[in-house]
């Protein structure tokens, strides 16, 4: 509880016997060696996904919302945070140009209402619906992660699985699951550098659309989720 004292925390984390910690990204794994856990054994084993669920979908989502003949450009969170991310995405509206549209999904109903001074946003409010996510993936031209902390965004991986390149933010371990085949990664907080990659990536892949998919797609099997399963079992019969 973030409530504890520091020293108590160290007494309750490091009396275990016996402790094994697994963390889903390198990023982490290198925080835990900083911290009073240093001592216990540490693996990183990746967050799977389920690559039957995220998976190229078809759908009529460009007709019904007419974005016929733009770069779709799709950002999801739950929670939306107003303070950094929320407001990173204001910002890459304001700088857009009309040929390109923002889809946001899981904004609060409050964040929607905020948003449609934008008029190159499609505010979407939270969905418990996996195959609209997968829709909304495979739609998409580019997925834009602008988080600032995260250990290990699963959304960059379902987007790399419907054939979805990433920009993501330096940021936690949310670099580790792009590669330049499969996207671009920026340094926190640069918004020039963000737009100049969306740039980078409509133009260069205009011509190789399989190219980019069929990357993505190849990427995203290394987080299939029976194999993560496989990599704690075989762990687990090791300790």
């Amino acid at each position: 509880h973030d409530a504890l004292p520091i020293c108590l925390k160290k007494e309750l984390f490091t009396g275990i016997r016996n402790l094994r910690i697994i963390t889903p990204s390198e990023w982490l794994k290198a925080r835990v060696k900083e911290s009073f856990l240093k001592d216990y054994p540490v693996d990183t084993i990746p967050t799977g996904i389920d690559l039957n669920t995220f998976k190229p979908e078809k759908s009529d989502l460009r007709e019904r919302n007419a974005l016929t003949g733009k770069k779709i450009l799709l950002g999801a969170a739950n929670p939306w945070r107003d303070r950094k991310e929320l407001r990173d995405f204001k910002k890459l509206a304001s700088s857009l140009g009309e040929d390109k549209v923002i889809v946001m999904i899981g904004l609060s109903k409050k964040q929607a209402g905020s948003m449609k001074a934008y008029k190159n946003v499609i505010p979407v409010l939270k969905t418990d619906s996996v195959k609209e996510m997968a829709e909304w993936y495979s739609t998409a031209d580019i997925y834009v992660n602008l988080t600032y902390g995260d250990t290990f965004p699963t959304t960059n991986i379902e987007a790399l699985a419907c054939g979805t390149p990433v920009i993501t933010y330096d940021a936690g371990g949310s670099g580790e699951i792009v590669d330049e085949a499969t996207g671009m990664i920026i340094e926190k907080g640069n918004l020039e550098s963000v737009i100049s990659a969306i740039e980078k990536l409509a133009d260069s892949y205009v011509n190789r659309d399989a190219d980019i998919k069929e990357n993505c797609i190849t990427r995203a099997t290394l987080y299939r989720k029976q194999d993560k399963y496989r990599e704690y079992h075989e762990l687990y019969k090791k300790v």
